[in-house]
């Protein structure tokens, strides 16, 4: 849900909430508006306000959690870019332009998430975006590599292994992506 939508229909609900808690003022016998009846309704609006700050604890903790999640998840990441990269380094010069194009993929994922023109909106889709076929590329690439002897063999299966983890990690951060509060609950 659109936030100044959400916004219009909570100011929506409360200013017809006070307009007809003014018409009933006048409408309701005079016997509804003494002590006892005003008390009763600060029990109740109490009971309200206890119930509200429980949902909006909730809802906080709920976003802080896929804050975490997401946090976490960019960690993990860039760790296995690095991690990666170091690898292929150390397999030999014959990676270099594998790393090259690791290098322009990641680039052009920071873009995608955080362009320098931030007015227009960002697409993460992973079907349409270029990086998703670039990752695609890298991970072709490092199994196409030949190794010479055990010690490439063993580089070449971690970074196979760290580009298959690369690419879980894609669809990890598209599925985090989707609204942590769901719209009933909202």
């Amino acid at each position: 849900m659109n936030p100044v939508t959400a916004a219009i229909i909570a100011f929506t609900c409360t200013f017809g909430g006070a307009m007809l808690g003014m018409w009933l003022q006048r409408v309701l016998p005079p016997h509804h508006l003494d002590a006892r009846s005003k008390d009763t309704i600060r029990v109740g609006i109490g009971l309200i306000s206890a119930i509200t700050a429980l949902v909006l604890g909730l809802v906080t903790a709920s976003a802080k959690s896929s804050f975490d999640a997401a946090d976490a998840a960019v960690e993990q990441s860039a760790t296995n870019i690095l991690a990666l990269d170091r690898t292929l380094a150390r397999y030999g010069s014959e990676t270099n332009e594998i790393r090259g194009a690791l290098q322009q993929a990641l680039r052009a994922r920071i873009d995608t998430i955080w362009p320098p023109d931030s007015s227009k909106p960002v697409d993460l889709d992973p079907m349409r975006a270029a990086t998703g076929r670039a990752a695609e590329r890298i991970a072709g690439a490092i199994h196409g590599l030949r190794p010479r002897d055990d010690s490439q063999r063993e580089l070449r299966l971690r970074a196979l292994e760290l580009a298959e983890t690369m690419l879980r990690a894609r669809w990890l951060s598209v599925a985090a992506a989707e609204k942590s509060v769901s719209v009933p609950f909202f």
